[in-house]
């Protein structure tokens, strides 16, 4: 009976230290777990921050690439996507200014254009005067060479006349 006691002592503190190192496992393994998870979170968190940066337009978010393979991988694809969207956006920059530069310049040759055209129009005008005072006086020298050719033709004819 002695033996039995001992032996069912035995078992029983056995059974306790089975108990509690059960309870230790599932302890270690229930922080083990939260401390993956999170682990594997925080990265994912990071890069779903980054995409709601980019996605509003903001360029200049930083990104740190760390965590999990796959998180690691996630976040340098998102930082090569901002690179890539930086360099668009400053190259659509350029161009606009370019445009706006070559706007200028062409706005500025077409009002050049204007005022010659309307100098050129103020000259043609200028010119159909004086073409028209100068039609006038050929008209009236025309006018007044084919009286003078008639007086002396009639000069001539009386002189001719009181000649014979």
């Amino acid at each position: 009976a002695a033996l039995e006691a001992t032996a069912n002592s035995r078992v029983g503190e056995a059974a306790m230290s089975i108990t509690a190192a059960l309870a230790f496992a599932v302890v270690a393994m229930t922080v083990a777990a939260l401390l993956l998870a999170r682990s594997m979170t925080r990265p994912i968190d990071h890069a779903v921050s980054v995409a709601d940066s980019l996605a509003q337009g903001d360029l200049t978010a930083p990104i740190r690439p760390d965590g999990n393979e796959e998180a690691v991988r996630l976040l340098q694809s998102l930082s090569r996507m901002q690179a890539n969207f930086t360099s668009i956006v400053k190259e659509v920059k350029s161009n606009a200014d370019e445009v706006a530069s070559a706007s200028a310049q062409i706005a500025g040759g077409n009002q050049d254009l204007s005022n010659r055209t309307e100098r050129a129009a103020g000259n043609v005008q200028s010119m159909g005067s004086s073409i028209a005072e100068l039609l006038g006086t050929v008209q009236q020298t025309a006018t007044s060479a084919q009286t003078a050719n008639q007086l002396a033709s009639t000069a001539s004819s009386q002189a001719m006349r009181t000649g014979e």
